[in-house]
């Protein structure tokens, strides 16, 4: 295996080829991706190529969570709860709401225990 020079990186890098890598899989990004993942591979001292390795290969993914469907058919129903709540906070910075400064520190209350329960019903503690 040859070193080859990487003039952008003022280091001898070993080439793709001297790995065994001889296959291509193309993978389209928008111009934001493209930049995004040239910001992280800059960070890491790494091009683009082998940062998109390292993370297609050695990331450890998120675990899959299995949610019943009574959890998911109860955190589905309190979507219209929680859109309820925010409508009446909502009514109450307008001073739609009579004595609403007394209703607001509850209802953040309530809000807080309802977004709460949600995660706890999908498996985040």
């Amino acid at each position: 295996m040859k070193p080859t020079y990487n003039p952008r990186r003022s280091a001898y890098k070993l080439d793709d080829k001297d790995l065994g890598r001889n296959l291509r899989k193309v993978v389209f990004l928008t111009k934001g991706e493209e930049e995004y993942l040239n910001l992280l591979a800059t960070r890491a001292d790494m091009r683009p190529a082998e940062y998109f390795r390292q993370c297609a290969f050695s990331a450890s993914l998120p675990p899959v969570l299995h949610v019943p469907e009574l959890n998911r058919e109860a955190w589905s129903s309190t979507g219209k709860l929680a859109a309820n709540l925010n409508r009446c906070v909502k009514f109450i910075h307008r001073g739609e709401i009579l004595d609403g400064e007394k209703l607001l520190p509850i209802l953040a209350e309530l809000l807080a225990n309802l977004t709460s329960l949600r995660s706890k019903l999908v498996g985040n503690n």
